[in-house]
């Protein structure tokens, strides 16, 4: 487990997952990805192995002026030539710092953020929004699991 939020101004602030993490495997001296600390740019990170760099400190520029790294080749670009739907569904709004660009040029079929599941699935839009940022996990995960439902009906792997 990483420790990231261990020591916070000399704070612990997840005490319970420190516990867990004595018990499991450790992940010691982890540090960010360099140019992957703004949301797409980690998204970047994680889906193509590489970082979407900007030296701006305006990190929500990306929705402006994100280039949604064409010439690069993620998991769901090699997914979805081999016959696979690929979702992307987040808690947030999906236009958030370019989030639904990316997704959409990179071989996302389905691609959703906190106001598309409650148009799709107008029975759990009661109670779900957190706040402005987003909706509760809770209703996320419920996204989640009706989406892989809808997907395991079809033919195609995802």
């Amino acid at each position: 487990m990483e420790d990231g939020y261990r020591n916070v101004k000399g704070q612990n602030l997840l005490p319970r997952l420190s516990a867990l993490r004595e018990q499991n495997s450790k992940f010691p001296g982890c540090r960010p990805y360099v140019y992957a600390d703004a949301t797409i740019s980690a998204l970047t990170a994680g889906i193509c192995s590489l970082p979407d760099k900007t030296e701006t400190k305006l990190k929500n520029l990306f929705s402006v002026v994100n280039s949604n790294l064409p010439n690069a080749t993620s998991l769901s670009d090699i997914l979805k030539k081999h016959g696979h739907n690929a979702s992307f569904i987040q808690n947030a709004d999906i236009a958030f710092a370019g989030t639904d660009k990316f997704a959409r040029r990179h071989g996302f079929d389905f691609v959703a953020g906190n106001e598309e599941p409650l148009k799709k699935y107008p029975d759990i839009a009661s109670g779900a929004k957190e706040n402005d940022r987003g909706i509760k996990d809770s209703v996320l995960y419920d996204t989640v699991r009706r989406e892989i439902l809808h997907l395991a009906e079809g033919k195609n792997p995802f």
